[in-house]
């Protein structure tokens, strides 16, 4: 993912794989990373090795849960009436050889520019420390934001952006029936959320949870 790039883990994962190139494009298994906290580790025998070993630095489960995205109301609408009920486009591309000069016309599926899906996403905070996690998954969708989804990014597909944000706090309370939720933040776009003020009064709000 973007994230291994950035905090080091895919070069972790060539190092510690370099006779097995298979192995060596799999996502970070070490199971004591921010990366593998955030968003688990598939590897049984890592966890073993780490409970015999260090049981106090076992990841514990995934933090972040991230739940399907569905074309929103309005797109629903707008895409029925352009696409005819396909609700995607065709676009149709000709790769030229450089060296033979035959063209090669091929067709790509893609979903129309400007489709809006509504998603919702499950960040869960087993200790005080995990706070700070919540950074890495909005430090992950920026760059996002500045690469793309899917294939043919290169041309000019998979552009997203991440708008009509909100964040919401559930403590334990709420729960047991005893507390109410509290809505953090809520931005228009993604840069212009306030991540250190919103990290800042979860921190409170956690440790005054913990606290009772």
């Amino acid at each position: 993912s973007l994230l291994e790039w950035a905090t080091g883990r895919v070069e972790y994962m060539l190092n510690k794989n370099s006779n097995n190139i298979e192995n060596a494009g799999k996502p970070c298994d070490c199971g004591r990373c921010d990366i593998c906290k955030v968003f688990g580790t598939g590897d049984a025998k890592t966890v073993d090795h780490i409970a015999k070993s260090s049981p106090d630095e076992l990841p514990g489960p995934p933090r972040l849960r991230v739940y399907d995205a569905y074309l929103n109301h309005d797109s629903f609408l707008k895409l029925i009436e352009l696409t005819e009920g396909l609700f995607t486009e065709i676009k149709t591309e000709n790769q030229i050889n450089r060296i033979t000069s035959r063209a090669n016309p091929r067709k790509v599926e893609r979903v129309p520019a400007g489709a809006v899906f509504e998603g919702r996403m499950v960040f869960d905070i087993y200790k005080d420390e995990d706070v700070e996690l919540l950074k890495l998954v909005f430090c992950g969708m920026r760059m996002l934001e500045d690469s793309y989804l899917g294939g043919y990014g290169s041309r000019g597909s998979g552009r997203v952006r991440f708008e009509d944000i909100k964040v919401i706090y559930r403590p334990k309370e709420y729960y047991l029936g005893r507390g109410q939720e509290r809505e953090l933040s809520k931005a228009q776009v993604l840069e212009k959320l306030n991540e250190e003020e919103l990290v800042k009064n979860l921190k409170t709000l956690v440790g005054n949870s913990h606290a009772s």
